[in-house]
């Protein structure tokens, strides 16, 4: 048996419909004449088309001023529905995918995957690229689509206040894609110390197979490059020196991440991943488990630290969970409230020129904190800073 044509819904007043009886008496049977406000009548492309043309036609020659606006309402909003039967709107909304082309840029051979998803916020697709392409989601991240950045405005506080951002946790893909369905590039960086540039392609809508199961991961080549690495050059470099066992480094990165398959890269495995973090997103918004349901509260236990660098010129990474050890120890009240912590690190451009190393680091709670001034865990911060660290305990406070 064939299946049935698509039909698109359109909102129609009681006088609305009314009108719409009189033109096209074959559809009365389904416009619920008899009830009052505003109903949904779905209709398809063949019947929308008809209407619109019908009541286009009455609208000139309506006996009266009322029926002549209802006409040209009906006329109206078939056009508009119609609109939407066209490009993305072709698909209704419970079968339609999004399929984005995600590549790592500045890097050869590609890096690449090609995903499918419901739509969804642009967080959310921040979190299909990082299981697809196999991050870990332990830094910052930003889109760039038509010249507009989009964030999380609780990890960029700074940036939000200076209004360079939009929210990417209230912007849908329908926001943002074309609804004509054509192809859009737009840029999406990880990172913002390594700065992992991708490119990224909306390649269009496609229908939901009946049955199947979202988001997948289609396809993809080569493994994805490891955390904090250094960028693109410092991962060719992390390349070269595994490869060569004679490299002057090799034993140093073995040593730090084991053996590394720069060819290796498994689509199941990625659906697999990306499925567990939507599964674990849809447990959590059922059970009150996840904090961002339960609008929790953020404490900026870092607010914000540079200028303190190794001879590498990173930030040392034991010396940012010293001050968090610190700073919980200070306060075991929260600590047992603390769902999560969240370390951010980005690169600031210092008035002379040249960047220094910055980082965040915040905890989540589900609840209120009050009576926290961060003002007084300032000593913690200073001693870190200094050159006189001592044994590295901070004095205590009176």
């Amino acid at each position: 048996m064939p299946d049935s044509p698509p039909h698109y819904p359109v909102r129609l007043t009681q006088a609305q419909r009314k009108a719409l009886a009189e033109i096209a008496p074959e559809l009365a049977d389904r416009l619920n004449l008899d009830e009052p406000d505003q109903r949904t009548m779905p209709f398809t492309v063949a019947e929308l088309k008809v209407i619109r043309k019908q009541a286009a036609a009455s609208a000139c020659h309506a006996s009266t001023g009322m029926k002549r606006n209802s006409f040209r309402h009906v006329a109206d909003l078939t056009t508009q529905a119609l609109d939407r039967s066209q490009g993305i709107g072709a698909i209704q909304v419970t079968e339609r995918l999004y399929q984005f082309k995600i590549t790592l840029k500045d890097i050869a051979p590609a890096i690449w995957r090609r995903i499918q998803v419901k739509d969804c916020t642009l967080k959310k697709l921040h979190e299909h690229i990082q299981t697809a392409m196999g991050w870990t989601n332990s830094h910052l991240y930003g889109f760039k689509i038509n010249d507009q950045e989009y964030g999380d405005p609780h990890l960029l506080d700074d940036e939000f206040a200076n209004g360079e951002f939009e929210d990417s946790t209230g912007t849908k893909l329908t926001d943002i894609l074309p609804r004509s369905g054509k192809r859009l590039r737009f840029e999406y960086e990880y990172d913002f110390g390594d700065s992992w540039h991708h490119e990224v392609v909306f390649e269009g809508c496609l229908r939901a197979e009946r049955g199947g199961r979202y988001p997948v991961c289609v396809e993809g080549k080569r493994a994805c490059p490891l955390e904090d690495v250094g960028g693109t050059s410092g991962y060719e470099e992390y390349l070269e020196a595994m490869a060569d066992p004679d490299h002057e480094r090799h034993d140093e990165f073995m040593g730090w991440r084991g053996p590394f398959d720069p060819e290796a890269f498994d689509p199941a495995k990625a659906t697999k991943a990306m499925r567990r973090v939507k599964q674990r997103t849809t447990n959590s918004a059922t059970t009150g488990d996840d904090s961002t349901q339960m609008n929790p509260k953020r404490i900026t236990i870092i607010p914000c630290i540079h200028g303190k660098l190794t001879r590498d010129g990173k930030i040392s990474e034991p010396d940012i969970y010293w001050i968090m050890e610190k700073w919980l120890e200070r306060h075991p009240d929260i600590k047992t409230r603390t769902q999560d912590i969240l370390v951010s690190r980005g690169t600031m451009t210092l008035p002379h020129g040249g960047k220094t190393d910055l980082i965040r680091a915040t905890i989540i709670v589900g609840e209120d904190i009050e009576g926290y001034d961060p003002a007084q865990d300032l000593d913690l911060y200073e001693y870190f800073l200094s050159d006189d660290q001592g044994d590295r305990e901070p004095p205590q406070r009176s």
